[in-house]
């Protein structure tokens, strides 16, 4: 139940493909399906189909490291915290 999902960061930061939640902040974690897999989390159909797909070709869903130390890094993080806090003013 975490809202955002930073186990999903560090898994894929380690090479690991994921399987996130499609409905809640999951799924922002993974660029909507960028770098996982996204599935019905309420679905136990949908969920053992993500991990029939990712168990029958990983490699497929290998997260993109690069994209997602972009994506995540702290600087970007900094800078769009501080246009939001700028723009509360």
């Amino acid at each position: 139940k975490e809202g955002f999902g930073v186990a999903y960061l560090e898994a894929m930061f380690y090479g690991t493909p994921v399987i996130a939640g499609n409905q809640d902040g999951s799924a922002d974690a993974l660029l909507r399906g960028e770098l996982g897999l996204l599935v019905d989390a309420n679905d136990i159909d949908s969920i053992a189909e993500g991990i029939e797909k990712i168990l029958s070709n990983p490699q497929r869903y290998h997260p993109n490291k690069s994209r997602l130390l972009t994506e995540f890094h702290y600087s970007k993080f900094k800078h769009q915290y501080e246009q939001l806090f700028l723009s509360l003013n």
